[in-house]
């Protein structure tokens, strides 16, 4: 039996905010992010290559391993076809790429982050081509994933004092989130979807921190990193995502 795995996505962004990271060195062992909740150890994941450490028939990447079927098989006229997909490791991987995202979200590694979403998007690209009735639960991840991929995505940009840049890729995540919800065959005039609501907000945050200097007209930009009373943007990103979802 394949797991819901919509509801664990969604218990690691309410629980985002009281995540306590840090960085692990340990000798003879590969760098290690340590993810603590109320004192209490709660996870430790590799901080380079697959977070589990775990290796799919050669590949650290079970997506990595469909990919290379079709060639390695090429020979014998055969290969793996979407359907022979082996969802439940695809959906491990997910649930081991997605909290190390949340944790690098928290340091402050929005590109770290950026990276290790957008490979949980290719894996639900690749597992959506599938005509499995278990691709849905896949497809049912995408709004999530692309609402936190724009999110570091424009905080990276406003690490490096771009905030038009931000707003950009804030704009491009409210169009990719409502296509995401019209192949999920809902309405693509709502926009109420609780993913482009958080987005909207953090893009009020960004527009907000436009200061204008008395008897000047032209915006200035505050220092980077800041945005909204001086705090830095992952302190409201993660206090966006740990919101409950009934709020919104």
């Amino acid at each position: 039996m394949i797991c819901e795995i919509e509801p664990i996505i969604k218990y690691w962004l309410q629980i985002t905010s009281q995540m306590h990271v840090e960085q692990l060195e340990i000798a003879g062992v590969r760098a290690r992010l340590q993810i603590s909740l109320d004192d209490v150890i709660f996870y430790r994941l590799a901080m380079e290559g697959r977070p589990d450490d775990l290796v799919v028939r050669g590949h650290y990447s079970s997506r990595q391993h469909a990919a290379s079927e079709p060639q390695n098989a090429e020979g014998a006229g055969c290969g793996t076809t979407t359907e022979e997909l082996d969802f439940k490791r695809l959906i491990q991987e997910v649930l081991c790429y997605f909290p190390r995202a949340l944790a690098y979200l928290k340091m402050g590694d929005f590109r770290a982050c950026a990276f290790d979403v957008h490979h949980c998007l290719s894996i639900v690209k690749l597992a959506s081509t599938s005509t499995s009735a278990s691709c849905l639960r896949f497809r049912q991840m995408a709004p999530i994933l692309h609402m936190l991929y724009y999110l570091s995505l424009a905080a990276l940009s406003l690490e490096c004092g771009h905030k038009r840049r931000a707003i950009n890729y804030l704009n491009r995540g409210i169009y990719r989130i409502r296509m995401d919800h019209v192949r999920l065959g809902e309405n693509v005039q709502f926009s109420g979807y609780k993913e482009i609501l958080r987005i909207k907000l953090f893009k009020r945050m960004v527009i907000d921190s436009f200061a204008r200097r008395p008897g000047n007209k032209k915006r200035t930009a505050m220092p980077p990193m800041e945005v909204a009373r001086g705090t830095h943007p992952q302190d409201h990103i993660c206090h966006l995502l740990s919101a409950p979802w009934r709020l919104f």
